[in-house]
C-alpha cells in the first residue's frame, strides 16, 4: 500500500534525506471519507492482521455462492465479515449518511421472509424502547432463513456500572465510555440509549423469541474483557407474524384448530357430510 498513500511521498523524502525508516505495523491509520464519514481500515479480525477468515454458514439464498448477510443499523463503518465474493453484504439505515444499500426504518425492513444468511446488528438494539425490543427482534429474525446465523452485539451495563462506581471511588481514572455505554454518545439525534442489556437479560430474550438454538452469549473488550455483549445463534423455527405466542402455530397443528381472524376469511369452510 506504500505507493497508494502519501507515505510514499514521506518516505522518499526521508530517504533522499539520508534517513533511515522504522515501521511498526501493528499501528493502522483509519482512513476517513471527509464527505460520507464513512471509514476504512484494518481491524484485529481480518486476516490482513492476523486473524481467520471468519466462519460462515452455507450459502442458501439467492446470493449464492456468497453468503449474503444483513447489516441492520450499519453506521459508518462495519466488521470484517469475509474477503470479496464470498459474503454479500447488505446495509440496511436509517441515516442517509450513512451510505446504505437500503434507507429505512429497521423495524420494518423492505426484505422478504428468510431472505438471509446471516444477519447481523452491531449497538442498534439499545437504541430501541422497552415496549419495542420483542417487536423488533421478531422483525430482525424474520428476514433469515432457517438454518440461518443471527449475529447480535450490545453494549453491557453491568460493566459500564461497575466502572462508574469506581470512578466515582477514584479506584479508576475518569472516562467517559460507560456513560456512552448507559446513555448513547449523544452527539446527534439518534445517538440515545432507550434501553440497557446484561448478558443474562439478553440470553432470556433470545430464548422467548422460540425461533433459535444453540444460543451462545459472550462478554468481549476492554480492560476486563467484558464491556460488550456478543449473542450467536442458529434459527430452526420460522415464526408467523400472525401468532399471538411463539408456540401457537404448534398449538394450532396438535389441537387441529385455527384462530379466528388469521386466514381474513380466505380459507373455504368444510361442507358438512350428509347423514
Amino acid at each position: 500500500t506504500l505507493l497508494s498513500t502519501e507515505n510514499f511521498f514521506f518516505y522518499t523524502k526521508a530517504r533522499k534525506a539520508g534517513l533511515h525508516l522504522w515501521c511498526d505495523t501493528n499501528v493502522q491509520c483509519v482512513h476517513e471519507d471527509r464527505q460520507t464519514m464513512q471509514q476504512f481500515g484494518l481491524t484485529d479480525d481480518m486476516p490482513q492482521y492476523g486473524a481467520e477468515e471468519p466462519a460462515l454458514p452455507d450459502a442458501k439464498t439467492d446470493a449464492k455462492p456468497m453468503v449474503k448477510l444483513a447489516e441492520l443499523g450499519a453506521g459508518y463503518n462495519s466488521p470484517y465479515f469475509g474477503r470479496p465474493g464470498r459474503v454479500k453484504v447488505v446495509k440496511f439505515d436509517s441515516d442517509e449518511k450513512a451510505n446504505p444499500d437500503f434507507r429505512c426504518d429497521i423495524r420494518h425492513i423492505p426484505a422478504k421472509d428468510q431472505s438471509f444468511d446471516v444477519v447481523h446488528s452491531r449497538h442498534v438494539l439499545e437504541h430501541f424502547g422497552r415496549n419495542d425490543i420483542l417487536a423488533v427482534l421478531k422483525e430482525w429474525t424474520r428476514i433469515l432463513r432457517i438454518g440461518g446465523e443471527f449475529r447480535l452485539s450490545v453494549p453491557n451495563i453491568l460493566e459500564a456500572l461497575k466502572d462508574i462506581i469506581l470512578m466515582e471511588g477514584e479506584k479508576i481514572p475518569v472516562d467517559p465510555y460507560p456513560f456512552w455505554q448507559l446513555y448513547g454518545r449523544q452527539v446527534s439525534r439518534d445517538d440515545f440509549h432507550f434501553n440497557g442489556f446484561t448478558p443474562r437479560r439478553i440470553q432470556l430474550l433470545m430464548e422467548r423469541l422460540g425461533a433459535f438454538k444453540d444460543i451462545e452469549v459472550t462478554t468481549k473488550d476492554g480492560p476486563r474483557n467484558d464491556y460488550n455483549i456478543y449473542v450467536k445463534a442458529t434459527k430452526v423455527k420460522h415464526l408467523s407474524p400472525t401468532a399471538l405466542l411463539t408456540e401457537w402455530d404448534e398449538i394450532e397443528k396438535q389441537e387441529g384448530i385455527i384462530m379466528a381472524g388469521r386466514d381474513n376469511g380466505a380459507k373455504p369452510k368444510k361442507k358438512r357430510a350428509k347423514a
